[in-house]
């Protein structure tokens, strides 16, 4: 009868193991195409000072230049601070 509770025990840790080595799902969130520091596109960031740029914050980023509109990666204030640039 020990023999299979021995048993047991290591069945038991083996599946222990492979439960913590299972990878977890991220959420999809959207990246900024070409950037390998794989950063975060938040558009809540803001564009005064940026114009031209982009404006980042940690691992978040948003664009502030001519192609952003087109690129689809724009900060949500882009028209109203870089209106130059925007047209």
């Amino acid at each position: 009868m020990k023999k299979y509770r021995f048993y047991i025990g290591v069945l038991a840790m083996i599946s222990l193991v492979i439960t913590a080595c299972t990878p977890v799902q991220k959420a999809p969130v959207e990246r900024r195409v070409g950037d390998p520091t794989e950063r975060i596109l938040n558009t809540a960031l803001s564009c005064v000072g940026h114009c031209t740029g982009y404006a980042e914050s940690g691992e978040d980023w948003c664009f502030c230049d001519a192609n952003c509109e087109q690129n689809g990666n724009c900060c949500a204030d882009f028209k109203t601070a870089c209106p130059d640039i925007a047209g």
